[in-house]
């Protein structure tokens, strides 16, 4: 038997008793257990002090002992459970037989085995009770992490990724694309002794340690490479931030350092993007508001803690999300162009341009084929909830309008309809790698022609609810959808009147254009029509089909 083992039997079966009732209790003096651990182990008063000591620490962080008493030089429990505590705790100490857990408990095992899962348990209640209770607050973390994250925003979105743990519910499972910093990355910086740098506060010293760390993480999350794909400019070093976290069971008191890097893509950049999306089901986009909010509107949340810490106020961080630069901009024809653009829904019917009231007819002859086509990107464009052929087509969730055709023989018919309208005065049609298209049109200027919609006025009710009919073509489909439009009396009137004759009288032609303009074309611009009403040859008339009832 060691000298350890049989000091600490030999405190075992000393220690000072408490009642299970609570009602009796004794203490021991510690100048008393001293002397017999030095009478029954044949040791130094120097080792049996020390021994007693680290014991008596331990007992003290639990709390298990009083502490007057032990300014009296005595121990005494606090209860009986605690006393229970204790003496597990010392046959444990006191018995070379005994352990707590099971040989492999501590060893490595896979992210999501039940050990993990018990080591996680175990490790976050002993460093939650260990932040709670510090005497002044200022607990010391066990662990360093130092991270490199990346900020790709485009259209008003930011891209995250799910974190590389098991989903539990209710927590924040999404984080900026990028991660911790690694040994090797810390290598590649030509820093000394990597290991003990990294388990330190000092790795954050070395800002090329963590562009290493950023490029390795960025190809590994999303497949892009840095400078054929990507430049980025260090954007904001956030202040360490301290927080019972980690990923699986690397979950404790963990000190984060943080640098955020701004990401601007390059042209094959934004395509390789586009094809990683497609493939790395982890990243998700979070709008802006979304991620000032921590959260999206289906419910994933993101882990952003430490950065919104950083900003002294909610609305500073308001506003550096909304300052983030964007990361990829896309050119698309503007009012200055063609004013606006009402593309055909049927065979037969012609392409519009121009200012409101001054529409022309292009003439530019399409194909039944080729207006699917364009309805199809126009879809895209407008964000309509269209279905397509998913071996056939693939709908980029990056935005832009942009779809990546996958079958070679619907590819040409794309390439050739970009061909043909780029030699006319409308190339909308922007093409990239034989593979990419999208209408190059500013969203907000683009419409579907009138014979795709029709309004249904209810004489009982004083709203009018206008549809964007179901389109249906060969390899896609754009379902229907209705709004409700708030229209007043006078226009409702003006409606059955238009509806009724044909046409509305001159008198009030000003007002209900000025209605149309303020209150009900705004509504229907979002299904795709350019206007309820149109004037023509001084006569206001409806541009859709109408069906009164009863």
């Amino acid at each position: 038997m060691s000298i350890v083992t049989g000091i600490f039997q030999t405190i075992y079966k000393h220690l000072p008793l408490y009642s299970e009732e609570g009602g009796e209790f004794t203490s021991v003096s510690r100048s008393k257990l001293v002397e017999v651990l030095i009478l029954e182990n044949h040791v130094s008063s120097d080792i049996a002090e020390a021994h007693l000591l680290v014991l008596e620490r331990i007992l003290r962080i639990s709390r298990l002992i009083s502490e007057d008493q032990l300014e009296n030089g005595r121990w005494q429990f606090v209860s009986f459970p605690a006393s229970l505590f204790a003496r597990s705790l010392l046959i444990s100490l006191s018995d070379p037989d005994q352990y707590y857990f099971e040989k492999a408990f501590w060893q490595g095992h896979e992210q999501h085995s039940p050990y993990t899962e018990k080591q996680r348990t175990l490790l976050r209640t002993l460093e939650l009770q260990r932040c709670r209770h510090h005497f002044t607050g200022k607990a010391q973390p066990t662990r360093f992490v130092h991270v490199a994250w990346g900020i790709i925003h485009i259209a008003g979105k930011i891209l995250l990724r799910a974190r590389e743990d098991k989903k539990r519910s209710g927590l924040k499972n999404y984080v900026l694309i990028g991660g911790r910093m690694t040994q090797e990355d810390l290598r590649q910086a030509s820093i000394p002794n990597p290991l003990e740098a990294l388990q330190s506060p000092f790795a954050a010293d070395y800002p090329e340690a963590f562009k290493f760390a950023l490029k390795r993480e960025i190809y590994e999350e999303t497949g892009l490479t840095a400078d054929e794909h990507y430049d980025f400019k260090l954007l904001r070093s956030v202040a360490p931030y301290r927080e019972v976290e980690g990923a699986g069971a690397n979950h404790s008191f963990t000190n984060y350092q943080i640098k955020i890097f701004q990401l601007q893509l390059t042209t094959e950049g934004f395509f390789k993007l586009i094809e990683s999306l497609s493939h790395y089901q982890e990243l998700v986009w979070f709008e802006q508001q979304e991620l000032i909010n921590a959260k999206t509107t289906d419910g994933k949340m993101a882990y952003i803690d430490a950065l919104v810490s950083d900003f002294s106020c909610i609305s500073d961080w308001q506003e550096f999300i909304g300052s983030i630069p964007v990361s990829y901009q896309e050119e698309t024809w503007g009012d200055d162009e063609i004013g606006s653009l009402t593309l055909p829904a049927v065979y037969g019917e012609s392409l519009l341009s121009g200012r409101p009231g001054k529409e022309r007819t292009q003439s530019i002859s399409l194909t039944g084929r080729e207006i699917e086509i364009l309805v199809f990107l126009a879809s895209l464009s407008k964000n309509f909830k269209t279905t397509s052929d998913q071996a056939a087509i693939k709908v980029a969730s990056i935005g832009g309008g942009w779809a990546q055709i996958c079958t070679p023989s619907l590819s040409q018919e794309f390439g050739n309809l970009a061909n043909k309208l780029s030699g006319s005065t409308f190339p909308i049609i922007e093409a990239h790698d034989e593979c990419y298209f999208r209408l190059k049109i500013n969203p907000s200027l683009l419409f579907i022609s009138p014979s795709l919609f029709v309004l249904r006025v209810d004489s009982t009710k004083s709203t009018l609810s206008l549809e964007r009919k179901e389109f249906i073509g060969s390899f896609f489909r754009v379902p229907s959808e209705s709004v409700e439009l708030n229209a007043g009396v006078t226009f409702k009137r003006a409606v059955f009147t238009m509806a009724k004759q044909g046409e509305v009288d001159t008198s009030f032609i000003e007002s209900v254009q000025r209605i149309a303009r303020r209150d009900i074309n705004p509504t229907c611009q979002t299904l795709g029509l350019r206007g309820l009403v149109r004037l023509e040859s001084n006569l206001l008339k409806l541009a859709v089909d109408t069906r009164i009832f009863p």
